[in-house]
């Protein structure tokens, strides 16, 4: 899952009822000022033009660094692997108190 944050204070806010009763508007500052954010009760939506979203898109589909899971991150580069058993240790088991 991808989350894209766009947080900027020059962006015009607008609330579900009024972006709905002046959708042409709301279309038309997202093309002429940038993103417009739209708020219906606790949740933001940001309103942004296709080409900003494909860009966006494509960038993040594209990750500078390639994804290295954590099993890879620990095998050793040089591919050689050392086999090694470790004793088992023959003491008394002791108590554990889980209260």
């Amino acid at each position: 899952m991808t989350i894209l944050v766009i947080e900027d204070e020059s962006m015009t806010s607008w609330g579900a009822t009024q972006a709905k009763a002046k959708f042409s508007e709301v279309l038309d500052q997202a093309q002429t000022l940038g993103p417009q954010r739209i708020q219906r009760r606790k949740e933001r939506f940001i309103l942004i033009k296709e080409d900003q979203y494909l860009q966006h898109k494509e960038t993040l589909a594209t990750p500078d660094k390639p994804f290295i899971s954590g099993w890879d991150a620990l095998k050793p580069s040089s591919g050689v692997t050392i086999d090694f058993d470790l004793p088992r240790l023959r003491g008394k088991a002791r108590k554990v108190n889980l209260e």
